[in-house]
């Protein structure tokens, strides 16, 4: 077992190094707007990696202490293949809350990588992810301040999967709210998931946000969140991601 850690570990070594990193890409189908709202990015490790899968790399990043590094890299990477496919719409980025107060974030050089890239500011929304448990809240806000001030936007993922994401909704005020998809499918078929959906919906009403139902993957739950009026879909049933 600690010979397959230290494997892991230079793996990812290497990955980070050499650029290894795969973006695909899920899109966000916009209901009023009928079209494209932007993509996801999602991560991938090399194909022939046992670190292929997102979780397995970014587990064995965490275990090797470059988690920071590792998601440095994924965001460049995840920036340049936006640009390089002239994708339209916004891009919705993942980050960990942790890493809004990592220094290359901080001190301009995401930005300029826009600028050489050509990617305005307003279309990067900065994704914040429930996978590490935030211990300083106001240097969060102070963080999101400054992105806001540059042009991002700011999205919570998952919501409904753990109630930290609920203060997390209360305390960052997003422009974009995304329901689990436990709530979203078989919503069609259960009372229960569509009234929690609908009380989602109430709330974003009154933060004026918008709700994104992700991992839509029946025509029925399409349809029946279509009717509510929630205002985005992502998932299977739109588009599988895609490199």
């Amino acid at each position: 077992m600690t010979f397959l850690i230290e494997d892991n570990t230079q793996e990812v070594r290497k990955i980070i190094a050499d650029s290894l990193i795969n973006t695909d890409f899920q899109p966000i189908m916009d209901f009023s707007a009928r079209s494209y709202l932007g993509y996801e990015a999602l991560i991938r490790g090399p194909a022939s990696s046992p670190l292929h899968r997102p979780d397995q790399l970014f587990a064995a990043a965490r275990h090797a202490g470059l988690a920071r590094e590792l998601e440095h890299a994924c965001r460049e990477a995840s920036l340049s293949d936006f640009a390089h496919h002239r994708l339209p719409g916004k891009l919705f980025l993942n980050v960990t809350p942790g890493c809004l107060l990592d220094e290359r974030l901080m001190n301009g050089e995401t930005r300029q990588l826009l600028t050489d890239l050509g990617i305005a500011a307003n279309r990067v929304v900065i994704e914040l992810t429930e996978n590490e448990q935030i211990i300083d809240m106001p240097g969060i806000q102070d963080a999101l301040l400054h992105y806001r001030g540059q042009g991002f936007q700011i999205a919570i993922d998952d919501l409904g999967e753990g109630f930290a994401n609920l203060r997390m909704w209360s305390e960052v005020r997003p422009e974009y709210v995304k329901i689990d998809k436990h709530f979203v499918h078989g919503i069609a078929d259960d009372r229960i998931k569509y009234h929690f959906a609908r009380a989602m919906q109430d709330l974003a009403e009154i933060c004026n946000a918008s709700l994104v139902a992700e991992g839509v993957e029946r025509a029925e739950d399409f349809a029946c969140i279509r009717d509510m009026g929630i205002s985005c879909v992502q998932g299977y049933f739109i588009a599988l991601p895609e490199a």
